[in-house]
């Protein structure tokens, strides 16, 4: 049976009001649903790596990468945390260390990860052109792509005032890596881009509607590894030093 190996998680956080005051800015309707404003709060990315315990790569190493797991603030990713640990009880999913994993060992392990998350701030250079694929069936057609029991979030993430601009302007096809599979569409998320915040904003918000969905996904890239490698051992550095990612969150 082929398992799911947990080897590590990261997290990057962020305040959510400048991204809620670049919305505002952009588009300025009280009605839209990107101004929700809740003072204060802190936004964040999970990322795993994990991969099969029956796929390996050329050297005999069990294959893994970096994946965007969740997005949304703390509440959002606990309640994503509960949904993951129930592979670990069917023994579908565990740490790559351990021959199995109790689902309150992965829920603790998330609430440490996001603990110590590293601030957005401190991590210049993550977001340089950084890929993602979308799932656009969240974004456009009919509702019952998505499952009908999704047809409520699918109208919210349709109305947010960003979504637009991104299928007009940033989401495009990327190249196939096989004729047999269609080609994925997606953008890149990068800090020097003049709407950086408000693109970030709106993948997070796409992020809490669509957790545990795989709607989001990031594909294999080089650069991308490596950034994620670089946020795991700040946040290794954060765990022995004892700060938290808060204590030391700045702005965008």
């Amino acid at each position: 049976m082929s398992v799911c190996l947990i080897f590590r998680m990261c997290a990057v956080t962020m305040p959510m009001d400048p991204l809620y005051a670049a919305m505002a800015e952009r588009y300025p309707d009280p009605k839209a649903d990107a101004h929700y404003f809740i003072r204060g709060r802190a936004g964040y990315l999970l990322f795993i790596e994990y991969g099969d315990n029956r796929t390996f790569d050329h050297s005999g190493r069990i294959r893994r990468s970096w994946h965007l797991a969740g997005l949304g603030q703390e509440d959002d990713l606990i309640r994503l945390a509960l949904y993951l640990a129930g592979d670990c009880v069917g023994g579908n999913a565990r740490f790559s260390n351990s021959p199995s994993t109790q689902p309150e060992a992965l829920i603790a392990k998330v609430r440490a990860t996001l603990k110590t998350a590293v601030p957005l701030a401190s991590a210049r250079g993550l977001f340089k052109n950084f890929p993602v694929d979308v799932d656009v069936r969240w974004l456009t057609g009919d509702a019952h792509s998505v499952g009908e029991q999704n047809a409520h979030k699918k109208a919210q993430l349709q109305a947010h005032p960003h979504t637009q601009t991104m299928l007009t302007h940033r989401i495009v096809e990327r190249p196939k890596f096989s004729p047999y599979c269609e080609a994925p569409q997606g953008f890149d998320l990068d800090e020097d881009h003049p709407d950086f915040a408000l693109d970030l904003g709106w993948i997070i918000r796409f992020g809490e509607m669509t957790n545990g969905a795989h709607a989001l996904r990031l594909p294999f890239n080089h650069n991308k590894e490596r950034a994620l490698d670089f946020i795991h051992s700040v946040l290794q550095r954060n765990i022995t030093h004892g700060r938290s990612g808060m204590e030391c969150a700045g702005g965008l």
